[in-house]
């Protein structure tokens, strides 16, 4: 399936099913013994776009999650190790979006870390404040944000790393794979123009920013704003403790100040009620954790249009 307004001529984009094989009408062996081509395992629907789109008709690609859990929140079963540890590649998000990963075995040589290259632009939760969520009492969320794809500029760089991980993998492809990357960094630069617009414009305004969670971090950062965040489970009824958390900090903020509140697009529009209900003009943001039902959009259009919501929002003249 193509997504609209993405056209690669040397691959074809997959979105929505994060465990679908490429037709074997039009396969071209990369092993002559075994004819069959390489297995490449993801841990992430971000990754599974990109890998997809890079792999064309020379490997298989798979996403190891199902379409529903998000890897942070994953816990691989016995058949699900068994087939990581089958696939001749294993790439993972870093950041610490796998927390898994250390509890099974995994062959460490051909599992690969498309985070290299931006390490020293990982951010860290700047707090280990120990809070509550409900029934299971009191934690803290120590560690890295994890959702760095949500800035372009990183995506690329994590996007040419699965190009050259191909590349080594099947080096008489690497043409194809330099061609595809080309087509992904295009339309990447498209949201990165957007981005930078948007913080021209937003450069010398007062306002104030919160957020569910700290996911936003590399959006925010990108954008030069200041953020604060509470911690809101987006699997769950927003919580009397969750709402006084809210309130809370809504009594710290400057009174004279326009405030925005960036809500993951799967919270409940009850949520949604009650960040308005306490003052803010909520935006949504797509963390692209999951497939969507709608499988036209692809990881770049919903990329992109992260921060058209954000313009109308906020970055209007």
């Amino acid at each position: 399936m193509r997504s609209s307004g993405f056209i690669l001529t040397a691959c074809l984009l997959i979105s929505g099913c994060g465990d679908v094989k490429h037709s074997s009408s039009t396969d071209r062996s990369s092993n002559p013994i075994t004819n069959k081509k390489p297995v490449v395992m993801v841990t992430s629907q971000p990754l599974f776009e990109v890998a997809d789109l890079l792999a064309g008709d020379h490997i298989e690609v798979h996403r190891i999650t199902p379409d529903n859990i998000a890897s942070r929140n994953w816990k691989p079963q016995k058949d699900d190790v068994k087939r990581l540890q089958k696939a001749d590649l294993i790439l993972i998000s870093g950041a610490g979006y796998e927390p898994w990963k250390d509890r099974v075995s995994l062959p460490g040589s051909r599992v690969k870390d498309t985070a290299v290259g931006y390490y020293s632009r990982f951010i860290r939760i700047p707090d280990a404040i120990t809070h509550q969520h409900g029934p299971e009492g009191q934690h803290a969320h120590p560690g890295t944000v994890w959702a760095t794809w949500l800035d372009p500029e990183l995506a690329e760089s994590q996007s040419m790393r699965v190009a050259d991980l191909f590349a080594e993998l099947l080096p008489n492809e690497s043409e194809e794979f330099t061609a595809a990357i080309t087509s992904i960094k295009a339309e990447l630069t498209k949201t990165q123009t957007l981005a930078a617009d948007l913080a021209a414009r937003t450069a010398d305004k007062k306002f104030t920013v919160v957020g569910d969670s700290p996911h936003y971090y590399y959006l925010t950062s990108k954008l030069g704003w200041e953020f604060q965040y509470v911690h809101w489970d987006e699997s769950q009824e927003l919580t009397s403790v969750a709402k006084d958390e809210l309130t809370a900090l809504t009594e710290k903020l400057p009174k004279d100040q326009p405030r925005f509140f960036l809500l993951n697009s799967l919270h409940k529009e009850s949520t949604a009620g009650f960040a308005a209900d306490a003052g803010f003009t909520v935006i949504r943001i797509d963390l692209c954790e999951k497939p969507l039902s709608d499988s036209s959009n692809s990881l770049f259009e919903r990329l992109y249009s992260n921060f058209l919501r954000l313009q109308s929002a906020v970055g209007q003249p």
